[in-house]
């Protein structure tokens, strides 16, 4: 990936016919733009004249030949200033055309088709060896970000990094990672890039990242998101809240993670804040928090509810757990009276049925054990 004004490297290969390297000669490379290919005889005349042309030199080591052009930009068009370059020509498609003899006179191929095509990006480079470029779409590479900066519609091609500054970096995209210290970024509309954060707090807006990897710094997340985060988030884990619940039911909350503390914890239940007895000191580290609270199924209606926990770490990032659990407390107690009622009816029914069965038996007695009914004899 090459940018506008970025220092390049030309390596050449040459061979003899047989394939043997070509280790002596005069070699220069020419390079132009693919849409002023047709100009190439003329152009390159030009740069022969002006001294321009590429030279290239035998390398042992890579037994090549190389040379170093800088590329064109708004500031200069470096080695190709004789072009008569527009800013159109900044960018795009290039070709690049290497010319010579070896020490023996065998000279290089002559047709154009011998060229080689590569592409400029539309950012201009900025390695961070001179001030940093104005305007829009800098390619950043390798570079130290300006401590106090709003930089919009660049490039960052890692590693790059900033320290003890406050900058805004919108509507860009990150390849490679981005080292901060000690300072506040902001990012807005940012695609792409991993963070590693020292004493420092990033704001991601509308953006979407890599890896976070962050030690004493805090991350503030609005409509963002990210691929990874360490310290890795807390889990938890809540027991005690299967089968349903008639009455008063114990239940613990279990947390692990980084940075933790029990103020950073927080629990509602279909919504309302609810308040979890604090764990003592012996249930609470860093690392892990055990909390338990009492669920009180009288105080809910009967159905389905979601107990929600909340915990955040120092970094500003938090984990969330929703466990459901059901209550049918206000049915039982119904039950309960229901069966009371029908108990007393069933009690009251006996309890007739067995006066009328001993007043029945008293009659019954009366009629049996009595004589017939005294007659009075008439005396003349």
């Amino acid at each position: 990936m090459l940018f506008q004004g970025e220092p390049a490297h030309i390596t050449a290969k040459i061979d003899y016919s047989n394939g043997t390297a070509v280790r002596f000669g005069e070699y220069s490379a020419f390079l132009y733009p693919a849409s002023l290919a047709g100009e190439y005889t003329t152009l390159m005349h030009q740069e022969y004249a002006g001294g321009q042309l590429v030279q290239l030199t035998y390398d042992p080591g890579s037994d090549a030949w190389v040379g170093n052009v800088t590329l064109p930009s708004p500031a200069e068009q470096g080695g190709l200033s004789g072009l008569g370059l527009s800013t159109l020509d900044y960018s795009g498609p290039y070709d690049v055309y290497v010319t010579g003899l070896s020490a023996d006179g065998v000279p290089t191929a002559t047709t154009i088709g011998a060229e080689q095509p590569f592409y400029i990006q539309p950012y201009v480079y900025y390695g961070g060896s001179t001030a940093v470029p104005t305007g829009p779409q800098i390619a950043f590479v390798g570079s130290q970000l300006p401590s106090t900066a709003t930089l919009t519609g660049d490039l960052f091609v890692g590693p790059n990094s900033v320290s003890d500054g406050n900058i805004t970096i919108t509507d860009s995209q990150i390849l490679g990672n981005v080292n901060v210290a000690n300072s506040t970024v902001t990012l807005v509309g940012v695609t792409g890039g991993d963070f590693n954060a020292t004493g420092s707090r990033l704001i991601l807006k509308d953006s979407t990242v890599g890896a976070l990897m962050l030690a004493n710094s805090a991350v503030t997340l609005v409509d963002s998101s990210y691929s990874s985060v360490d310290p890795a988030l807390p889990s938890i884990s809540v027991s005690g809240l299967s089968g349903t619940l008639h009455g008063s039911a114990g239940y613990n909350v279990t947390i692990a993670g980084a940075d933790l503390a029990p103020s950073y914890l927080t629990a509602s239940i279909d919504g309302a804040t609810i308040t979890l007895n604090a764990p003592s000191p012996a249930n609470s580290t860093e690392t892990s928090i055990t909390v338990n609270g009492t669920m009180d199924a009288t105080s809910l209606g009967d159905g389905v509810h979601t107990l929600t926990v909340t915990v955040a770490q120092a970094d500003g990032l938090s984990s969330t757990l929703s466990t459901q659990f059901t209550t049918d407390a206000h049915q039982v107690a119904l039950q309960g009276q229901t069966t009371s009622l029908y108990d007393f009816a069933y009690l009251l029914v006996v309890l007739v049925l067995v006066a009328i069965v001993i007043g029945a038996v008293a009659l019954h007695r009366g009629r049996t054990t009595g004589g017939p009914p005294a007659v009075a004899s008439p005396h003349v």
